[in-house]
């Protein structure tokens, strides 16, 4: 089951509106562009920026379900055919995920919302069986026009004088929309809003993104402030972020940037002026200079705001510069998990699991992949990569041929001198009850690795025996199984390859990671033509 955030953003600007997205469909759904620089109080609707994970909440969010209702809800006998039946081998051998939900953070929560999505799920699809759904997601799918270009002249004007544009086939990561305007008005404030497609069961849209600059402060401060917040009806407004924070010491990063850019809010010096006298000089004269606290945005003077799509959340650039990042929050909806359903059948290229798709579970599905390669598809080589790494799968086979090693085999960009990280700040963060030891054990970077099939089975083994240590790092878990392996008596080889790179593309790569789907695509263009393994784009 997947996890999305959906989105939709809202801008009212006075000049030119861009949008510029992938042709490729993401999971963030249909979108709408509202009013950019808008003084009105109403959010407006504008751009969904993903379609969100589908399930729904109980009612009571403290409700204690049983492990054998879940156990039912799960793993029941289902009315599905052979073909859909191909989707879940894997998810029938993961019935010991329940007894230990616990020892992985949000592994219970997981598990639950599992069972309620696959509930929904299967009831739409019954309800589809039986004739009274109008039209099927795939109908719909391909009805959708998906242009890589939207500007103003597609979007509709508002009373408020702002815009609303819809996306039909929503935002893609790395997609970006720019907005050109003067924030003017008796305030110059402004707002953006991505706004989702509409859940199940509720009115109104979800606020992926509320995007508010208030240039002449709040009731919390005098100064201006850009002010982030997601909104849903279940759960109303969330927790605002606000630029300049109010607690900047706990600043955190998304896709590497700030939340909130030191500049923005401190203090800039200004100096004037050039003065001319007489016809054969000219002399530079410093009339003074203004202590004056920096905000990118102004009342009355133009300026050029890009929002873009990354993989942890939608950073905003203004001018050139960086301003704020916003990690996505949570939304649910059906229909991401209907879409997954009728992918999974219709081409047999996808294993559903049985819980939903936290960070903290990456291990979950590192288990799955090595399950699935022994007990499903009996493969001499296991190897796990992330959806952003772009494989060139004939050399990594050339380089198995090469090394001969059939057994006890951890083949990728093997790190043997890695401390855990111990800042609270940090996404890898590992406290001393989870790691005590000042090291690793040596571990391969997760973009792409492989194990030997012996090592793969394995896991599964101790898995089932309960004797497996299920530790939050996936790939820096596989190090760790693999070690305790090695004490026991089995002969390891560690095969580094460091063309295997972990933070971007260098030519001549086996994996390229943190690549979009226009980037794969252009990585496959220049396999195909001849060209090798060239990277495309920023490096």
């Amino acid at each position: 089951m997947k996890r999305w955030s959906g989105g939709v953003l809202i801008a009212s600007m006075f000049m030119l509106l861009i949008l510029r997205y992938g042709l490729v469909k993401n999971p963030i759904g249909a979108s709408y562009l509202m009013n950019a620089f808008s003084n009105a109080s109403n959010p407006l609707e504008w751009v969904q920026a993903t379609v969100p994970p589908a399930y729904k909440n109980p009612v009571n969010s403290t409700q204690v379900i049983s492990s054998d209702a879940i156990m039912f809800s799960l793993f029941a006998q289902r009315n599905t055919s052979n073909e859909e039946q191909e989707s879940l081998h894997t998810w029938n051998l993961l019935k010991h995920l329940i007894d230990q939900a616990q020892l992985l953070p949000n592994g219970i929560e997981a598990i639950k919302e599992a069972g309620n999505a696959w509930n929904s799920l299967m009831a739409s699809i019954e309800e589809e069986r039986r004739g009274s759904t109008n039209e099927s997601l795939n109908r719909r799918a391909k009805d959708k026009q998906c242009p890589h270009f939207l500007s103003k002249v597609n979007a509709t004007l508002l009373e408020s004088s702002g815009f609303k544009l819809q996306l039909p086939c929503g935002l893609t990561q790395s997609s970006s929309i720019t907005i050109i305007g003067i924030p003017n008005g008796l305030l110059g404030n402004f707002q953006i809003d991505l706004t989702g497609e509409a859940l199940p069961g509720e009115p109104d849209p979800p606020i992926i993104l509320h995007y508010n600059v208030r240039l002449h402060g709040d009731r919390i401060t005098e100064d201006p402030v850009i002010v982030q917040n997601t909104w849903t009806v279940a759960h109303d407004w969330g927790e605002e972020e606000r630029c300049p924070s109010p607690t900047p010491e706990k600043n955190k990063k998304v896709d590497e940037l700030d939340q909130c850019n030191k500049i923005v809010g401190s203090n800039a010096t200004r100096v004037a002026i050039m003065h001319s006298k007489g016809p054969r000089r000219s002399s530079m004269v410093q009339e003074g200079s203004k202590r004056k606290r920096y905000f990118p945005f102004k009342q009355g003077y133009l300026s050029v705001a890009t929002l873009r799509v990354g993989s942890e959340g939608i950073q905003m650039t203004v001018d050139g510069k960086h301003i704020t990042s916003f990690a996505y929050r949570e939304h649910k909806n059906q229909l991401v998990n209907e879409e997954l359903w009728n992918e999974a059948r219709t081409y047999g290229d996808i294993q559903l699991m049985p819980f939903v798709d936290y960070y903290n579970l990456i291990t979950w599905k590192t288990l799955a992949i090595c399950i699935f390669g022994t007990e499903v598809a009996s493969a001499n080589y296991v190897m796990k990569t992330d959806d952003d790494a772009f494989i060139r799968v004939d050399e990594v086979l050339g380089s198995l041929e090469k090394i001969k090693v059939s057994k006890g085999l951890l083949y990728g960009l093997i790190n043997s001198d890695s401390q855990p990280h111990r800042s609270t700040d940090s996404k890898w963060y590992t406290s001393l009850e989870e790691w005590p030891e000042e090291k690793y054990p040596p571990w391969a970077h997760g973009p792409g690795y492989v194990v030997s099939h012996d090592i793969a089975k394995e896991v599964y083994k101790r898995y089932k025996e309960g004797h497996l240590k299920i530790f939050k790092l996936e790939d820096v878990a596989m190090g760790i199984w693999i070690n305790q392996m090695k004490k026991e008596g089995l002969e390891v080889r560690y095969e580094n390859n460091e063309r295997i790179y972990n933070e971007g593309c260098k030519d001549g790569y086996i994996v390229a990671h943190y690549q979009g789907p226009r980037e794969m695509l252009c990585l496959w263009q220049k396999l195909q033509e001849g060209n090798g393994a060239r990277c495309c784009g920023d490096r």
